[in-house]
């Protein structure tokens, strides 16, 4: 009897756990908006650009890093660079932390506002974010990225930053969808 209590409360306990992952998951959602994905054919290239385009790359930011997809990954590939991920959200910073200890990855992850940041030190910056940051986004870094950084920006581009390469990498979304934009500073 003691066998079946200790097992129900363990399941139930665990299922109060999911209940509140859940809870501030949806609302994370609800006041920070829902977090951008990138899939992995796009972490895949963009590790490839990197290697390919900036070998010398010391550092790469994840601008709106959401739960960490991508810096783990670039981290995963590339494990000489300093991966460094950036979001407003406490829940996915947490998210993105506990992801890295389970996988044994050294990376750092910032919670704040992607604006107040200064990557004037940055090699590669990455972004898939919202059409309506882009103008705001473009200007910081034209101002602040060093000669010679890299910006790369997932199905959405910016509208005066001459293009240095647009990679499709996967050709059966529509628009731009499954398509990398790549910027030289």
């Amino acid at each position: 009897m003691n066998l079946f209590l200790t097992l129900l409360f363990t399941f139930l306990a665990l299922f109060a756990l999911g209940i509140i992952f859940f809870f501030f998951f949806v609302l994370d959602v609800l006041i920070r908006r829902h977090d951008l994905p990138s899939d992995k054919k796009a972490r895949q290239m963009i590790a490839q650009i990197i290697s390919q385009r900036h070998p010398q790359a010391k550092n790469f930011y994840d601008l709106g890093s959401g739960r960490g997809t991508v810096i783990l990954s670039i981290k995963k590939h590339l494990p000489h660079l300093q991966v460094i991920g950036i979001d407003l959200s406490r829940f996915r910073c947490a998210l993105a932390k506990i992801k890295a200890k389970f996988l044994g990855r050294k990376i750092q992850v910032k919670r704040g506002d992607l604006f107040k940041q200064d990557l004037s030190q940055a090699d590669v910056v990455y972004a898939f974010i919202w059409y309506d940051l882009l103008p705001p986004l473009e200007q910081k870094l034209q101002q602040e990225l060093k000669p010679g950084a890299l910006a790369i920006t997932n199905t959405v581009h910016f509208f005066d930053w001459p293009l240095a390469e647009k990679i499709v990498f996967d050709e059966k979304l529509p628009g731009n969808f499954g398509t990398l934009f790549v910027y030289k500073k």
